[in-house]
């Protein structure tokens, strides 16, 4: 076998970029043209999203959300769903999604129910909305530089103004790639 020249790893190398860019040049919503921050993630296929739920914990969550130009449909049983109580020690709750080509498929919420009752965790409407931003397209943690956002790894009482625009922009790319 001959020695492989440099420029054929660049031209492959540039041949994949164009090929990725193409794939968000197009109106239909392939999945590429999903990111935050320029990070590739999941969102649902639309802004109206249909949680199973309809307690005011969970009416008040979605409520925190709806600034980001999300609506939600409550009582409705397909997209976000309450799988139950955990008792997982220093954790108040977790989202487990499904995705095709980062489209979401549904997701659900677990909760503490133990340590948000004892206190040891933010009040219930403030778990549930950390997790909901979960199922909405925050994979992982984001740090701001001011303590009590909703999405920082130890959660708290609002969303910071930056994150609700990640989550726009994230939703206005739906069908517009």
């Amino acid at each position: 076998m001959g020695k492989r020249d440099s420029s054929t790893g660049y031209l492959i190398v540039l041949s994949l970029f164009i090929l990725l860019i193409s794939g968000c040049s197009g109106s239909s919503d392939s999945g590429l043209c999903r990111s935050i921050g320029g990070i590739f993630t999941h969102s649902w296929p639309s802004s109206d999203i249909n949680i199973s739920e309809t307690g005011i914990d969970w009416r008040d969550a979605g409520t925190m959300w709806e600034a980001a130009n999300l609506t939600f449909n409550y009582g409705i049983p397909g997209q976000i769903k309450y799988g139950g109580s955990i008792s997982k020690p220093n954790q108040c709750g977790y989202a487990e999604w499904e995705e095709t080509n980062t489209t979401t498929q549904t997701c659900t919420i677990y909760l503490n129910e133990e340590l948000i009752s004892a206190g040891t965790c933010w009040a219930r409407r403030y778990v549930i909305a950390h997790e909901l931003g979960h199922c909405l397209g925050i994979e992982g943690h984001i740090f701001v530089s001011e303590g009590g956002n909703l999405m920082s790894p130890t959660g708290g009482t609002y969303i910071d103004e930056s994150v609700i625009e990640r989550i726009r922009k994230l939703y206005a790319t739906i069908g517009n790639c």
